[in-house]
């Protein structure tokens, strides 16, 4: 398995290392634990109890998604133990997610003259396990981290955008905290039988974007590996 970036907060020294099909497991039970304990009360509880969302299901997608090669799953854990704290998953930004912000990137003068009109990477995933120490900085870690591996694949200061449930508001503090803008606000998202706000979010270390921009068409055919 890789390691690499270890670094230490008080009391607790940690190191990232990229998933394999061995960790589908134990992420998908983090991922389920999650969405139990932050969307109860917030989406229907048909939906958090049903096949959908429960560890087998899960488990057999992230099979499915520790083999795509479009994407990264990196896991943060304590140093000299296997225990997986969180995780985040990476990849270059594709499909509707991509051409929503982008819309909204070449309309708003504020948006494009801070983020050019492109979006090269997404946050598709950011999970803290429920049993991971709090207030180290630990969803901080994994951001910064997740960032910096697509800055590594997509150019120093790319555009990185990632979609939260407007009613999850500790997330919604985190990430525009952490210096996220809001780009969408009106989409929706279906879980279930109900219909959610889904809300748009863009981040990126400022840099002139035309070179961004230039670097990202050299390998937008490609995947971070």
């Amino acid at each position: 398995k890789q390691q690499f970036n270890s670094s230490k907060t008080p009391d607790l020294e940690t190191y990232f290392r990229v998933a394999n099909i061995e960790d589908a497991g134990e992420l998908a039970a983090i991922q389920v634990k999650a969405w139990k304990d932050t969307y109860r009360g917030i989406i229907n509880d048909e939906y958090l109890e049903s096949k959908s969302l429960s560890e087998i299901y899960k488990e057999r997608k992230w099979n499915k998604i520790l083999q795509d090669q479009s994407c990264v799953t990196l896991i943060l854990s304590k140093k000299n133990c296997k225990e997986i704290l969180g995780y985040t998953t990476v990849s270059i930004a594709r499909g509707r997610s991509k051409e929503k912000i982008e819309w909204t990137l070449k309309e708003d003068i504020g948006f494009k003259k801070k983020f050019g009109t492109k979006v090269h990477g997404e946050m598709r995933t950011l999970y803290l396990s429920t049993d991971a120490p709090k207030r180290k900085g630990l969803g901080s870690k994994l951001f910064e981290h997740g960032y910096s591996f697509l800055e590594r694949h997509l150019g120093e200061g790319c555009v990185m955008c990632l979609w939260v449930i407007a009613e999850n508001t500790p997330a919604m503090k985190f990430y525009e905290k952490l210096g996220c803008r809001i780009a969408v606000s009106n989409s929706r998202a279906r879980f279930g039988k109900g219909l959610y706000r889904y809300v748009g979010l863009v981040y990126s270390k400022y840099r002139p974007v035309n070179k961004v921009q230039n670097e990202v068409k050299e390998i937008e055919q490609g995947s971070p590996k």
